[in-house]
């Protein structure tokens, strides 16, 4: 599992799984909705003070900290209303040793270019 960590292929592993999902238009619109409520909800409890911030030592901007909040939720991606498909026809799977096997190659073939750069 070190070699895994070491070339970062959890994340490789991760793109690729995005990439399978299927979007759904009208359930991405759904959600967007549901998030905006949500967001909009949560900065007018922010600012009328029902939640809790811990400012007990000095006076917290309450409007720029729900306007820091929204900021870093529109930021952050939402997959809700993405699906994946019902078959794996199109996706490359692998088995864990396949995977080690990928990764050993990898790192000879680091291994080979570098000793040709250095000559």
């Amino acid at each position: 599992m070190a070699k895994l960590n070491q070339l970062h292929v959890a994340v490789v592993l991760k793109v690729k799984q995005l990439q399978n999902l299927m979007a759904d238009g009208s359930a991405i619109t759904k959600w967007f909705k549901v998030r905006q409520d949500q967001l909009m909800e949560r900065e007018r409890d922010i600012i009328e003070g029902r939640v809790d911030l811990g400012d007990a030592e000095g006076e917290i901007d309450r409007q720029q900290l729900a306007e820091d909040e929204r900021r870093e939720a529109l930021a952050s991606e939402d997959w809700r209303g993405h699906y994946m498909p019902p078959t794996l026809n199109h996706s490359v799977l692998f088995t864990r040793t396949q995977l080690l096997k990928l990764i050993h190659r990898k790192l000879e073939l680091d291994e080979e270019i570098d000793t040709y750069k250095k000559e």
